[in-house]
């Protein structure tokens, strides 16, 4: 990770405030090696949808990624990009997409430091990976949604998509109600 935006150890992301710019290494869509940026996502006007896994290697996450994956043009219909993040480095990432002979739909980004995780607070400094968080921002850089779950417990990418179409609609002015699903009525104003 490029640290020239994110330099103060004390610095975490907040919930509601703007997030510091970064730069990630990733395998790209097309199964190269490039660059992923909050800023370019923020000068395309696009949200963003991070989703940091453990390890590419293992039972649960596979599971995780795949479902995104599945789920990525519909995120992109939602004018957001997805983006896979865990400590792996770039190389593992290939290696592990080749193995499963997947058509990618995201880019799965390299944070081999734990930089990035560690300003969301989720990096295991013990064990070096980070734990499974997602996190939702605006076009302007504004974090909407933070969720993290420690250990095996998968996440509900589907659910991660519902939650974006309920910030996009809460960020235009609308109320969103409790369990709200495309299509149903927003409070009143």
């Amino acid at each position: 990770m490029h640290d020239k935006h994110i330099n103060n150890e004390c610095s975490f992301a907040k919930i509601g405030k703007t997030v510091s710019n970064f730069e990630l290494e990733a395998v790209l869509e097309d199964k190269t090696f490039g660059t992923i940026s909050l800023e370019n996502n923020k000068n395309n006007k696009k949200w963003t949808v991070l989703f940091f896994w453990p390890a590419d290697f293992t039972f649960v996450c596979p599971t995780e990624i795949e479902e995104f994956n599945r789920l990525a043009p519909q995120f992109k219909e939602n004018n957001a990009e997805l983006i896979g993040i865990s400590t792996d480095k770039k190389y593992s990432h290939l290696a592990w997409i080749n193995e499963r002979k997947w058509e990618m739909n995201i880019p799965l980004a390299s944070d081999p430091t734990g930089k990035l995780a560690n300003y969301f607070q989720i990096y295991d400094c013990k064990k070096g990976i980070a734990q499974r968080g997602t996190f939702i921002i605006d076009p302007s850089g504004k974090l909407w949604h933070i969720g993290i779950n420690f250990g095996e417990a998968g996440r509900n990418p589907k659910e991660t998509l519902r939650t974006l179409q309920a910030c996009i609609n809460a960020e235009a002015g609308k109320i969103i109600p409790c369990a709200w699903k495309p299509g149903e009525k927003f409070l009143p104003n």
